[in-house]
């Protein structure tokens, strides 16, 4: 019998009238069912309120019939409750009934149960307390249950009302609000202040001014510094205006010019500057309500100089409402009118116009980060995303990226991720559009095959899944359309090779000539095949492919030097195909249609060129089948050479 707590809890909708519970009852009264309704709790009666249409002695359960059906916010409890009685007994003279003895097991089992869940529901010391805990007395009313003074049991006790202090029984006594206040110690100011209704009047129940209240509610300390004028507003100050038409040019270079840290809080409109101004020797602080369009006019405004930033072109962090600026990127994007429309973030970055480089790059994103002019080790790197899964932890991922597509449009494709690498002429070094380094630093030496992932672990430098699950997203229709394409953007982009494997880049060879063991670049699945297209259409022109079912089975083919080899599943040779140096004669093996037979024959350059079939050492040629004729006269003679070169003569009979 598996354990169960006997009691099931039901909610059921309005008007059900069978109950349903899910533990053995041998007996109908073994079950006590409660009824809260709006609150009040009700033990039904067996017999009138409900009856057992089914269920007895069944170890799933069964239920019960309500004789009137339940209200909408009902709640039932169906309790076990079996009856501490004996109804067997076993006589000295008589075997024991293994049926009564497994009843009697189960009737203790249940009440075991039903015994465990009640106590479960009491009060219980921690262990560790002293076990010689004192009888807890009768409820009095009145008093509260509390620990004794010797700590080993409870007693009640008349725990009283609080204690009036004399401050707190002068503070009742008062007649007045004017008394208490006195009483309080209240000076007027301090009076009008507990009085004031808002935080501007207790502000001005203080003497604040206009200022003093600004000052008082400033957030940080940089507010507090523009409020007093330590930080120059280049609105208030410089008389910017930015309303989107008037000129901000004046009142920026005018800014610039006395240097310091400038406040560019957002215009009512935007800015406007026609021509390019530079921020060389101010560093701005800038509102990050307004975007970065309001602020720099689509580009025209360069931010050399960012917030805190003392010496250098680069900005730290530029924080606008629609995107972010990290590094050099304020001052590499955000400048002069592109080249080329359309005409937004120019600057100086090197490929900031359409000449150049993608500036649409620049153009859509919400954050742009560039590298440092030089750093300490020479390499510039712009962002860096590391992730580590400890033992025991949720699992790591450096860097994420996820694109949803929904455009009904073909003009124009979407990307999860992006990369544009130029090699520029002059450059002496490789150019990587991507680099991926994996290491194994594991114990783990794993070799997957297209049946076998089972290891569950292992370096793997790119896995390309075709997604199927459905943790989010859409349910997967129909096949992903390729998982590596190989092509180029533009009639003048090419490859000069598909995929190259270094020499030693694959372990179970260092690719060198004296190499005698082999490594797997390529593993196939069965009737996974390499296909070649006929141009003119999409049909399949030529494929390679293996139908082998099983390991013996085996076939392979090898390249060697002037020799293609094709050995069995025992790696001996079944085939052997080897070219001459200098060859001008060749073999061919023609097909042929019905009732015409197939041929081996003899080409090359030559006007006549024999076909030799030698055997090995002293064996012979076979072909055809022998038959046994009489005396016969010869009538012609077929002329044929041995494998020395001599003519010879086969004779033919009538």
């Amino acid at each position: 019998m598996p354990y169960n707590d006997r009691v099931t809890s039901l909610s059921p909708a309005a008007d059900t009238t069978v109950l349903d519970y899910d533990f053995e009852l041998t007996r109908e009264d073994g079950l006590t069912v409660i009824r809260i309704r709006d609150g009040a709790r009700e033990t039904l009666t067996n017999g009138v309120d409900y009856v057992f249409p089914s269920g007895l002695g069944d170890t799933d359960g069964g239920s019960i019939q309500l004789g009137v059906g339940s209200l909408e916010s009902d709640q039932y409890l169906l309790v076990g409750y079996h009856p501490l009685t004996r109804l067997s007994d076993f006589l000295a003279s008589r075997a024991f009934d293994t049926s009564k003895i497994n009843a009697d097991l189960d009737a203790l089992t249940i009440i075991a149960q039903e015994q465990g869940r009640d106590i479960a529901r009491s009060l219980k010391f921690e262990f560790g307390v002293g076990s010689a805990i004192l009888p807890v007395p009768a409820p009095v009313a009145g008093l509260a249950l509390v620990g004794n003074d010797d700590g080993d049991g409870y007693v009640n006790k008349d725990i009283g009302t609080p204690e009036k202090g004399a401050f707190g029984i002068s503070m009742l006594a008062t007649a007045t609000k004017a008394a208490a206040q006195a009483l309080l110690g209240g000076g007027a100011a301090g009076i009008a202040v507990f009085e004031a209704e808002t935080q501007a009047a207790g502000r001005s129940a203080l003497g604040a001014g206009t200022t003093g209240a600004a000052l008082f509610t400033a957030a940080n300390a940089a507010a507090a510094a523009l409020i007093i004028g330590a930080i120059a507003n280049v609105d208030t100050v410089y008389g910017a205006p930015g309303d989107g038409s008037a000129s901000d040019v004046a009142a920026f270079e005018a800014a610039n010019t006395a240097g310091g840290l400038i406040y560019a809080p957002k215009p009512a409109t935007g800015r406007t500057f026609g021509s390019p101004v530079a921020m060389d020797n101010a560093a701005l602080l800038v509102d990050p309500t307004q975007t970065w369009d309001q602020l720099t006019d689509g580009g025209e405004l360069n931010m050399h100089r960012g917030h805190f930033t003392d010496t250098g072109d680069g900005a730290n962090i530029w924080r606008f409402s629609d995107r972010v600026f990290i590094g050099e990127a304020a001052s590499k994007w955000a400048g002069a009118a592109a080249l080329s429309s359309p005409t937004r973030d120019a600057g100086t970055s090197w490929f900031a116009s359409y000449d150049d480089g993608p500036a649409y790059l620049g153009i859509g994103a919400n954050l742009l980060v560039t590298a440092e002019a030089n750093t300490e080790n020479g390499l510039k790197i712009a962002g860096a995303f590391a992730a580590t899964a400890e033992a025991e932890t949720s699992p790591a991922m450096a860097l994420s990226a996820f694109v949803s597509n929904a455009r009904t449009s073909s003009s124009s494709a979407s990307w999860a991720l992006y990369v544009e690498a130029f090699h520029l002429d002059g450059a002496g070094s490789w150019t990587y559009g991507m680099e991926m380094e994996v290491r194994n630093a594991s114990a783990d030496d794993i070799d997957p095959n297209p049946y076998d992932f089972s290891a569950g672990k292992g370096a793997l430098g790119i896995w390309l899944a075709a997604s199927g699950h459905t943790d989010y997203g859409p349910a997967a229709a129909n096949p992903c359309a390729a998982a590596l394409v190989i092509g180029r953007n533009g009639a003048a982009g090419s490859w000069n090779k598909g995929i190259v494997f270094t020499e030693n880049g694959l372990e179970g060879t260092d690719g060198s000539s004296g190499s005698s063991t082999y490594a797997s670049a390529i593993a196939l699945a069965r009737h996974q095949r390499i296909e070649w297209f006929d141009p003119t259409n999409d049909l399949v022109a030529a494929s390679i492919t293996s139908g082998i079912t099983a390991y013996a089975n085996r076939v392979d083919m090898e390249f060697r030097d002037h020799q293609i080899l094709f050995r069995g599943a025992n790696q001996i040779g079944a085939l052997d195909i080897q070219a001459t140096i200098g060859a001008a004669n060749y073999l061919q093996v023609v097909s042929n249609v019905t009732t015409a037979a197939p041929y081996i024959a003899a080409t090359g350059t030559d006007t006549d060129v024999d076909l030799r079939l030698r055997p090995k050492n002293a064996g012979l040629l076979r072909f055809g089948t022998h038959a046994a004729i009489g005396a016969e006269t010869v009538t012609g003679y077929i002329t044929i050479k041995d494998d020395a070169g001599t003519s010879r003569k086969l004779a033919v009979v009538s």
